[in-house]
């Protein structure tokens, strides 16, 4: 969903005299009511380019590999580089909000931190979707996936889902220079590879469901653990 608001305050006013005090009451009324826009969201995602490049490396924890025997730290992988490609806004979607979500999109600074025991792993990138030539709009913000499997598979491709926050760059309401709307979205990949990957995300018809897939984690976004 993209979502909006603007909120404005009341004063209260309190007169004294000399005699004692008096309540003078509302001094000043609210000079405006908020105006809160709640609209759809709904797009695919393609996502490709040059590969993401990896490195490995054993983690904090430690696991039992062979009954009997030692635990074991656990291998990680971790890959990182930029996605580039497109979002296309659903055809029944568009010009009902203020801003189009077709355009270029970038997903940059990936990171994406992979348990090879579990396959279980974090992905988080900078998403910047630059606007069809001519209009409005435009986002940059952050994508963050759980996702499950192996991106170097080629028989079964890794699958993710998570969120994406972004604010919008573009004037708000004409005022340049400051802008509240922002793209709140459950975000769907049914593939992810090295290479990129194909995802959507609001309602869309016949989209694939993805597992919902969580972890406990000390990758990022927040934590700054990674091969």
């Amino acid at each position: 969903m993209k979502i909006r608001g603007k909120f404005y305050a009341v004063a209260l006013g309190v007169t004294c005299t000399a005699f004692g005090v008096s309540v003078g009451g509302l001094l000043a009324q609210a000079q405006g009511t908020s105006k809160p826009e709640v609209d759809h969201a709904n797009a695919t995602i393609q996502l490709g380019g040059t590969p993401l490049t990896s490195v490995t490396c054993k983690g904090e924890d430690k696991v039992v590999v062979t009954p009997g025997q030692p635990a074991v730290k656990t291998p990680y992988i971790t890959y990182s580089g930029t996605w580039t490609g497109g979002e296309t806004e659903t055809p029944a979607d568009l010009g009902e909000s203020d801003y189009p979500l077709s355009g270029n999109l970038t997903v940059s600074n990936i990171s994406w931190t992979i348990n090879t025991f579990t396959d279980r792993g974090v992905l988080v990138g900078k998403a910047v979707l630059a606007p069809p030539t001519g209009a409005t709009g435009g986002y940059s913000g952050k994508l963050v996936l759980v996702t499950q499997g192996l991106p170097s598979s080629t028989s079964a491709p890794a699958t993710g889902r998570g969120y994406l926050l972004a604010n919008f760059q573009g004037p708000d309401d004409g005022v340049v220079g400051t802008n509240d709307d922002y793209l709140v979205a459950n975000v769907e990949f049914g593939q992810l590879n090295v290479a990129g990957g194909n995802g959507f995300f609001g309602d869309a018809p016949g989209a694939p469901a993805v597992p919902d897939f969580s972890v406990v984690t000390n990758t990022p976004p927040k934590g700054t653990e990674h091969c």
